[in-house]
C-alpha cells in the first residue's frame, strides 16, 4: 500500500464487552481485517485468554501488550520504580506543585497502577479541593476520592463466585488457568494484570473491601 493509504485508529475497543469482542476479534475477525486499509485497534485484554487468541494474531501484522506498571510486588511491597514511573507520566499532564507527595502517591498505590483510575481520583480529589477553597490536593481529598472509587468498584461484585475467584487470585496470582469467571473480573477491572505474564492481582480497592469483609487476611492494605 503506498504512503496515501488509508489507516483506520480505533480506541477503547478494549472496553468492550465479553460478547462484542466475540463478535468482533473471533466471529467477524477476517472480514473486517480484510478491509484494504490499515488499522490500530485497542484489544481487551481478556481476549488474550480466549481459544482463539493464536488465530487471531495470525492474522494481524503484531499484537502488542502494553501491561499495567506494577506499583507493588507479589509481597505487597512498594515498588519504587513503578511509583516513580507513574508521578512522571502525571507530571508530563500536571503542575508537581499541584499535589502533596502523599497524596499523590496514596492515589498511585491504591490505583494499583491502573491509569485511568488514577486520573479518575486525581480529577476527584481535584474537585473536592476547589469546593474547599484549596489550591492543593492533600491527602485528605485524596481519601475521599478513593472511597468514591473503592464504591464504584464494590458494586461490581456479582455473586460469591467473583469473592472465592477474587481470593484465589489474592493467595495465587499466577493461576494454572483462566476461566470466563476471570476473564469478567479483567472486564471490570476488578483484577489487574501485569507484565504481560500472566500475573494477576486483586484491584487494591477490592483488596480493601475484602479485608473489610473478613474475606482475607491483608496486613498491608
Amino acid at each position: 500500500m503506498d504512503n496515501n493509504g488509508i489507516i483506520f485508529i480505533i480506541e477503547d475497543m478494549d472496553k468492550l464487552s465479553l460478547d462484542a469482542a466475540q463478535e468482533i476479534f473471533v466471529k467477524y475477525r477476517r472480514p473486517i481485517f480484510s478491509i484494504k486499509a490499515r488499522m490500530i485497534l485497542t484489544f481487551p485484554v481478556f481476549m488474550a485468554y480466549n481459544l482463539q487468541y493464536n488465530a487471531i494474531k495470525e492474522d494481524v501484522d503484531m499484537c502488542q501488550m502494553l501491561s499495567i506498571i506494577k506499583v507493588k510486588d507479589q509481597n505487597k511491597n512498594e515498588l519504587e520504580e513503578g511509583i516513580s514511573k507513574l508521578k512522571e507520566i502525571v507530571y508530563k499532564r500536571s503542575d508537581e506543585r499541584l499535589f502533596t507527595e502523599d497524596a499523590l502517591k496514596f492515589m498511585i498505590i491504591k490505583s494499583g497502577g491502573a491509569i485511568r483510575d488514577l486520573f479518575q481520583m486525581i480529577r476527584d480529589s481535584a474537585y473536592e479541593a476547589l469546593l474547599c477553597n484549596y489550591d492543593i490536593i492533600n491527602l485528605e481529598f485524596a481519601k475521599i476520592s478513593y472511597l468514591r472509587l473503592k464504591s464504584e468498584y464494590e458494586r461490581l461484585i456479582s455473586n460469591e463466585d467473583d469473592v472465592a475467584k477474587l481470593v484465589s487470585i489474592y493467595n495465587e496470582p499466577k493461576p494454572l488457568t483462566t476461566d470466563e469467571i476471570v476473564m469478567s473480573l479483567l472486564l471490570r477491572g476488578l483484577v489487574l494484570e501485569y507484565n504481560g505474564e500472566h500475573l494477576f492481582d486483586v484491584h487494591p480497592a477490592i483488596e480493601d473491601f475484602l479485608a473489610e469483609k473478613g474475606k482475607l487476611e491483608c496486613p498491608k492494605c
